[in-house]
């Protein structure tokens, strides 16, 4: 049997909910050394020389990750790859926060998410993440923003790890 070969289906679950954003966020300089231990459900087990990785925290609904499966058309060489991509919205312009996402700019990266169901993510393992664009200003009228957000991408052969949350502490996350 190829790894390729489909061995079992799809239900639907009894109690289908799911919620949509992020709850937090934590980013440390991607390294291209760690290294990971799956179980039988590629789920993140545990982690080795792993650089440590910070909380940012940002004001509720600001942050997202998406993954979009790119796959190459039929005839053409290459196969499928996953590109993740990583929001932030950092509220209210100041000096720290300026030189916060110089820093950002300037490294590759790799963040793990907490979605709002309670599940916790790595996402640019692979290659590390970049920032790709960014946007920042005052805004026009008192009610506008006055932030800067920034969008990190990065090209993977995987979709995002799931991440126990046993295995947090390899990646010096503490909760």
């Amino acid at each position: 049997m190829s790894d390729c070969d489909l061995t079992s289906g799809y239900s639907i679950p009894a109690c289908n909910q799911g919620t949509g954003g992020v709850a937090q966020v934590w980013i440390g300089s991607w390294s291209g050394s760690s290294v990971l231990s799956l179980d039988s459900d590629n789920i993140i087990t545990g982690a080795t020389t792993s650089p440590s990785m910070y909380e940012f925290e940002m004001d509720g609904e600001t942050i997202n990750y998406t993954e979009n499966e790119v796959g190459v058309a039929p005839g053409q060489f290459g196969g499928i790859y996953f590109n993740q991509v990583l929001n932030l919205v950092f509220n209210r312009n100041t000096s720290s926060i300026r030189n916060k996402i110089m820093l950002l700019s300037q490294t590759k990266i790799q963040a793990v998410v907490q979605d709002n169901n309670g599940l916790y993510w790595l996402l640019f393992h692979e290659s590390g993440g970049r920032v790709s664009t960014g946007t920042g200003g005052t805004g026009k009228v008192m009610g506008d923003p006055n932030s800067t957000s920034i969008e990190f991408q990065s090209n993977s052969s995987v979709k995002a790890y799931e991440v126990n949350s046993t295995a947090l502490t390899d990646f010096g996350i503490t909760i």
